[in-house]
């Protein structure tokens, strides 16, 4: 097929962080195959999202893709956290994900060097301008992703994250294969059968021996109204626990929580803030870019300052964007 279908179960934007995770899989695999993930589409249907590929992925080609070597979610690798699984495993682990402590080093460096040039150039105006002077302060690779692995550790998920990240880094190259063949026959559909879904996956955990559950708590990183005290239809105490989920459907939300949600702290405050693109129809590759251009150019500010320059930052890059294609 070259079009999937993910519903929208929440009307939230949970529903677009899956349905973007989706797609940036795929295309991760389409260019494996192809060489380009170009002219892929994300719209929005009404009742659900639309992902159509140029051309359709055939199970002979989608067989032929090493799908260990194309990484879904990078776990976070901070030191803490690899102390705590060399403990439970026994094993000192290798570094395979998100070297935290590395990027807030390399950060705190660039941030250095910055407020050595002129007070002019330490702005997100000047990085939406790309002034000569602040561009040969490479930014570090990391600061793209340094935000979402900061909110991962700030909300308190960092466990539970690199639990369900490692589940699939775990996974056998045959038992990834049939992973992914489950999650396009999910979505082949507008109407996409998770019950039936989840009692695919429970025969074939059984056969494999696979012990952990199908079902993970729903994270409020990427599930803004499932959180403790809000999924009651009239939340009367603080200890109502977190709805729970297919893991596959949450562990897609944390690649689209990657993708397409900017993550910041209110400024003197403790408070966060995520924005979150959900767009009408969008090519794959300009929302990763839009996305990617709008997190180095949004910085912490106050809560209505934040949402006023969001918008307009977002007109920016797109208008900008625009006049490069046309030029």
């Amino acid at each position: 097929m070259n079009k999937y279908f993910v519903s929208k179960f929440s009307n939230t934007s949970a529903d677009t962080l899956l349905a973007i995770g989706f797609a940036s899989y795929l295309g991760d695999i389409y260019r494996e195959i192809y060489g380009t993930s170009e002219d892929i589409f994300i719209s929005d249907m009404g009742s659900c999202y639309a992902i159509e590929l140029p051309s359709p992925l055939t199970v002979k080609e989608v067989g032929a893709i090493d799908l260990s070597g194309i990484t879904l979610v990078s776990p976070l690798d901070s030191s803490k956290q690899l102390e705590k699984l060399e403990k439970k495993r026994g094993t000192k682990p290798k570094r395979i994900g998100f070297d935290y402590d590395q990027a807030m080093d390399d950060s705190r460096i660039y941030r250095e060097r910055v407020k050595q040039l002129p007070g002019y150039l330490q702005t997100p105006d000047a990085r939406m301008k790309l002034a000569p002077e602040l561009m040969e302060i490479p930014e570090p690779p990391t600061n793209t992703y340094l935000g979402h692995y900061h909110a991962i550790i700030d909300m308190r998920v960092p466990d539970p994250f690199n639990k369900l990240v490692r589940r699939w880094i775990d996974l056998t190259e045959q038992q990834k294969h049939y992973h992914l063949a489950l999650l396009l026959e999910l979505f082949s559909n507008p109407d996409n059968d998770i019950d039936n879904t989840v009692t695919v996956w429970k025969k074939f955990a059984k056969e494999q021996n696979i012990k952990d559950d199908d079902q993970v708590s729903a994270l409020q990183i990427v599930n803004p109204t499932m959180g403790k005290g809000a999924n009651r239809t009239k939340a009367r105490e603080l200890s109502i626990g977190n709805q729970n989920s297919f893991w596959l459907l949450e562990l897609l939300k944390l690649k689209g929580f990657m993708v397409a949600a900017a993550p910041l702290v209110i400024r003197e405050s403790k408070d966060r803030k995520t924005y979150a693109l959900q767009p009408k129809k969008i090519e794959l590759d300009t929302l990763q870019r839009t996305m990617r251009t709008f997190r180095a150019a949004l910085w912490p500010s106050t809560a209505i300052k934040l949402d006023i320059l969001a918008s307009l930052y977002l007109a920016q890059i797109f208008v900008q964007q625009y006049i490069d294609a046309l030029c």
